[in-house]
């Protein structure tokens, strides 16, 4: 099982929880990178990697070199600080993979949604 903290990365690789100041959108950090086809898997995945959530919704997980993957979930809710996300695939993330939503510090459920694809972004510099 996967804990991710919406407000820092991953939760299971964080001393202690880390409330900060989610960023409305990934788009000022995407500016400066280039969009690839979108792919339904990220083989391999390795949750030490960073991963970054957003206001709207997004999830931008780090892949290899200057790699960065995006995702749109599908009916999850805005998210906030205090929410940590779990999914249950050890190995790889797919599309359509489900989303359970928590409230970090009393544990409630808050809902489930599910992962969409996933646009590679790269940084055309390096």
């Amino acid at each position: 099982m996967r804990a991710l903290s919406f407000a820092a990365a991953v939760a299971i690789a964080l001393p202690s929880p880390v409330l900060a100041r989610i960023q409305p959108s990934p788009a000022p950090f995407l500016a400066s990178k280039v969009a690839g086809p979108a792919r339904d898997c990220l083989a391999n995945f390795q949750r030490d990697r960073e991963t970054r959530t957003y206001a709207s919704g997004d999830i931008l997980y780090r892949g290899e070199g200057t790699t960065w993957y995006l995702n749109h979930p599908e009916g999850c809710p805005r998210f906030t600080s205090d929410m940590v996300f779990v999914t249950k695939t050890p190995v790889q993330l797919c599309r359509g993979d489900i989303v359970e939503i928590y409230q970090q510090v009393s544990n409630s459920f808050l809902g489930a949604c599910t992962l969409g694809a996933f646009t590679p972004y790269t940084d055309p510099s390096k």
